[in-house]
């Protein structure tokens, strides 16, 4: 079973009650995911936008409606989970933290996605980048329908070795392992040696030790962008290696222009990719993610004359 149960457990969940999928990597996961979604009769899927670009060309693939609803950047409200229908046609997908911001969602709306899972609609939590996840299968699993998405070394930004985990209510995982044979077949090697460093304690030394050496990235970073006011912009109470920073004052559609992106990045060096590929609603502006692990005197280079351009 390498190992399924003790991961359930280290996640925080009961595997008795809780059923697991273990995929090479998070697109992997999204792919079963959605192919759950579909066997299961759901015809239409909101997506809490900014999400991984995978999931909504998953999904219209097999021909479910999605709807993509904007988060509305320093807001974390739930009223707009009244407006998706409470039956099981229709799925709730959210991804904790916001894709690519380093903000996690506060457990009052995960508490709403329970309430909502209850009524009868499905709720799918990627938790891809979650430096310590499982927190939405704990709360909404014994609520309703669910799926979860978990690849903790992502999350340490540590792609060479990893694995991902789909959680889900124990009766479906036979289903979610006939079909793995079709979907992704079995397991390589790097994934099977994740699953063991992962149940380690050496995963959980590294990961506190990643934290700590961001730490003074982030005071660096943030310091940076003070020195340009209002012209650029961070999330308070980002944790992680991604940050977003947001120009307000320059408008969102520049992301979608191959000329301007480009002389952008002849100009200062530096190679980004916009969030408007993410979703990212277009009143926050020209916005675009950092990887803060990348820190090396060329990457803070790069950028101090990527945002003096931008700021201009």
């Amino acid at each position: 079973m390498l190992n399924k149960a003790e991961v359930l457990r280290k996640l925080g969940l009961d595997p008795s009650k809780i059923g697991g999928l273990f995929t090479e990597n998070g697109s992997e996961s999204i792919s079963a995911v959605a192919n759950a979604l579909k066997l299961a009769g759901v015809t239409d899927v909101h997506i809490f936008d900014p999400s991984y670009f995978t999931t909504h060309h998953n999904l219209s693939r097999l021909g479910v409606h999605v709807h993509r609803i904007k988060w509305q950047r320093q807001e974390f409200s739930s009223d707009w989970l009244l407006d998706v229908p409470s039956t099981p046609s229709h799925a709730i997908w959210v991804t904790d933290p916001i894709y690519n911001t380093g903000l996690y969602l506060p457990d009052e709306f995960a508490h709403a996605l329970a309430v909502k899972a209850s009524k009868g609609t499905t709720i799918v939590a990627d938790e891809t980048l979650s430096i310590f996840p499982g927190r939405f299968a704990r709360i909404i699993g014994s609520s309703g329908q669910f799926f979860a998405i978990h690849t903790p070394h992502k999350a340490v930004c540590v792609n060479g070795l990893k694995f991902s985990l789909v959680a889900f209510r124990k009766e479906l995982e036979s289903s979610f392992e006939d079909w793995a044979d079709i979907l992704s077949g079995g397991l390589g090697i790097s994934a099977i040696a994740a699953i063991e460093h992962f149940l380690s304690d050496e995963y959980d030394q590294y990961r506190d030790a990643f934290l700590e050496a961001l730490k003074p990235v982030r005071r660096w970073h943030s310091e940076t962008i003070a020195e340009f006011g209002r012209r650029a912009l961070l999330d308070e109470r980002s944790t992680g290696h991604f940050a977003t920073v947001y120009f307000p004052d320059k408008s969102a559609c520049l992301g979608a222009s191959i000329k301007y992106l480009s002389s952008v990045v002849e100009r200062t060096g530096a190679f980004f990719i916009p969030g408007n590929r993410s979703g990212f609603d277009p009143n926050a502006g020209f916005c675009f993610r950092v990887n803060l692990s990348l820190d090396s005197s060329r990457f803070r280079g790069a950028l101090r004359r990527l945002y003096r351009d931008l700021a201009q």
